[in-house]
């Protein structure tokens, strides 16, 4: 399980690549507008949590019902495999900016 706090959060949304694809675009922007508009998600206060199930398919499916329940209860809600895998390469990245910064005697 991987925690992303607000600064984490918006520092990993800063380092989205922009879409080539005018298509992907505007699902993003639909997306954006749905959680920010529809569901009143204020992006000042997002956090997210990324998951990885593991276990046979009965197995997951169990886990899969007990976090998403949990989940539901407190307006939470599924942000799909991207995000998920967004989530993970911002793990690495944080920690190649790290030992950037160090190399340069910078410390934020």
């Amino acid at each position: 399980m991987r925690l992303m706090d607000n600064s984490q959060f918006v520092f990993g949304m800063a380092l989205k690549t922009e879409e080539k694809n005018k298509w992907h675009e505007i699902i993003g922007k639909a997306k954006k507008y749905f959680v920010t508009e529809i569901m009143k998600f204020d992006p000042t206060k997002m956090c997210l949590c990324t998951l990885l199930f593991e276990g046979t398919k009965t197995e997951v499916e169990y886990q899969q019902k007990i976090v998403f329940g949990i989940a539901k209860k407190y307006q939470g809600f599924k942000a799909g495999a991207e995000n998920g895998e967004r989530g993970y390469f911002l793990t690495f990245m944080i920690g190649y900016l790290r030992d950037f910064g160090f190399k340069y005697n910078f410390i934020a």
